[in-house]
Protein backbone atom coordinates (compact mmCIF):
# COMPACT_ATOMS: atom_id res chain seq x y z
CA UNK A 1 0.00 0.00 0.00
CA UNK A 2 2.84 2.39 0.74
CA UNK A 3 4.03 2.36 -2.85
CA UNK A 4 0.56 3.41 -4.05
CA UNK A 5 0.61 6.43 -1.75
CA UNK A 6 4.13 7.33 -2.86
CA UNK A 7 3.07 7.07 -6.51
CA UNK A 8 0.09 9.30 -5.74
CA UNK A 9 2.45 11.79 -4.09
CA UNK A 10 4.70 11.62 -7.14
CA UNK A 11 1.73 12.31 -9.44
CA UNK A 12 0.77 15.35 -7.35
CA UNK A 13 4.32 16.66 -7.53
CA UNK A 14 4.35 16.14 -11.31
CA UNK A 15 1.10 18.09 -11.61
CA UNK A 16 2.57 20.94 -9.58
CA UNK A 17 5.73 20.97 -11.71
CA UNK A 18 3.71 21.20 -14.93
CA UNK A 19 1.54 24.01 -13.55
CA UNK A 20 4.64 25.91 -12.41
CA UNK A 21 6.31 25.37 -15.79
CA UNK A 22 3.25 26.79 -17.56
CA UNK A 23 3.29 29.75 -15.16
CA UNK A 24 7.02 30.28 -15.80
CA UNK A 25 6.49 30.34 -19.57
CA UNK A 26 3.76 32.99 -19.17
CA UNK A 27 6.19 35.11 -17.16
CA UNK A 28 8.94 34.55 -19.75
CA UNK A 29 6.59 35.82 -22.45
CA UNK A 30 5.71 38.93 -20.42
CA UNK A 31 9.37 39.69 -19.73
CA UNK A 32 10.23 39.18 -23.41
CA UNK A 33 7.45 41.53 -24.47
CA UNK A 34 8.66 44.25 -22.11
CA UNK A 35 12.27 43.77 -23.20
CA UNK A 36 11.28 43.92 -26.84
CA UNK A 37 9.31 47.13 -26.32
CA UNK A 38 12.28 48.68 -24.51
CA UNK A 39 14.74 47.49 -27.14
CA UNK A 40 16.57 45.29 -24.62
CA UNK A 41 18.36 42.16 -25.80
CA UNK A 42 16.11 39.14 -25.18
CA UNK A 43 19.05 36.89 -24.33
CA UNK A 44 20.57 37.65 -20.93
CA UNK A 45 23.43 35.28 -20.14
CA UNK A 46 24.14 37.05 -16.84
CA UNK A 47 20.59 36.40 -15.67
CA UNK A 48 20.83 32.77 -16.79
CA UNK A 49 24.03 32.28 -14.79
CA UNK A 50 22.34 33.86 -11.76
CA UNK A 51 19.45 31.41 -12.09
CA UNK A 52 21.78 28.41 -12.42
CA UNK A 53 23.79 29.53 -9.41
CA UNK A 54 20.66 30.12 -7.32
CA UNK A 55 19.09 26.74 -8.10
CA UNK A 56 22.37 24.96 -7.41
CA UNK A 57 22.56 26.60 -4.02
CA UNK A 58 18.91 25.82 -3.27
CA UNK A 59 19.36 22.18 -4.26
CA UNK A 60 22.36 21.63 -2.02
CA UNK A 61 25.60 19.89 -2.85
CA UNK A 62 24.00 16.47 -3.44
CA UNK A 63 21.67 17.72 -6.18
CA UNK A 64 23.41 20.90 -7.42
CA UNK A 65 24.56 19.34 -10.70
CA UNK A 66 21.18 17.79 -11.39
CA UNK A 67 19.41 21.06 -10.58
CA UNK A 68 21.67 22.90 -13.00
CA UNK A 69 21.05 20.30 -15.70
CA UNK A 70 17.29 20.59 -15.17
CA UNK A 71 17.32 24.37 -15.33
CA UNK A 72 19.54 24.42 -18.40
CA UNK A 73 16.80 22.42 -20.11
CA UNK A 74 14.11 24.76 -18.78
CA UNK A 75 16.05 27.72 -20.13
CA UNK A 76 16.48 26.01 -23.50
CA UNK A 77 12.76 25.29 -23.63
CA UNK A 78 12.05 28.96 -22.86
CA UNK A 79 14.00 30.34 -25.84
CA UNK A 80 11.26 29.77 -28.45
CA UNK A 81 8.81 31.66 -26.24
CA UNK A 82 11.23 34.59 -26.04
CA UNK A 83 11.27 34.72 -29.82
CA UNK A 84 7.50 34.36 -30.20
CA UNK A 85 6.59 37.81 -28.87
Amino acid sequence: MEILQLEKDQDEIDSAIVLLFKRRIKVVKKIASIQKNLGINLSDKTRELEILSRVSEMAGSDLAGDAQALYKQILLLSYPYLQSV
